[in-house]
């Protein structure tokens, strides 16, 4: 005769209606399944923006190779075939450098007023206000 298992309390009154061989799935709260909705969707934004960021960084990329090239074949055409190649190595590797640079550059996130990213121009002006309502008082 097989025995069968009984839930342990749970701290909700959510109760499965059949008894399963896991009960982990009768605590989910319909609070936390909003939660994760809400970062579901943050995620999705950041993958959005990554996703531009990587396209911007292989436009940047292909620019800066086809600029490599360039410098790499006037350099042999100009001086010897070694130092076309040199010349060709180094500015290849250091496009991916400048390539990233410029592409974080290009998508980060600025503000209106002139901030380098959204929040900092609040911060700003609290520190702003917390300086001025402390000079009066180191006056006197």
């Amino acid at each position: 005769m097989m025995r069968t298992a009984r839930p342990p309390s749970c701290p909700c009154d959510i109760a499965p209606a059949v008894p399963s061989g896991t009960y982990r799935l009768a605590a989910i709260d319909s609070v936390s399944l909003a939660e994760a909705r809400a970062d579901a969707i943050d995620a999705r934004g950041a993958v959005m923006e990554g996703g531009k960021l990587l396209l911007v960084f292989l436009i940047t990329l292909l620019i800066g190779q086809l600029i490599s090239v360039s410098v790499g074949l006037l350099v042999e055409r100009l001086a010897s075939p070694y130092t076309g190649l040199v010349t060709f190595l180094a500015c290849y590797f250091a496009m991916f450098w400048v390539a990233w640079r410029v592409a974080v550059r290009i998508t980060a996130p600025h503000s209106r007023l002139g901030g380098s990213a959204p929040g900092q121009q609040e911060k700003a002006s609290t520190a702003r206000r917390a300086d001025l309502s402390e000079a009066p008082s180191a006056r006197r």
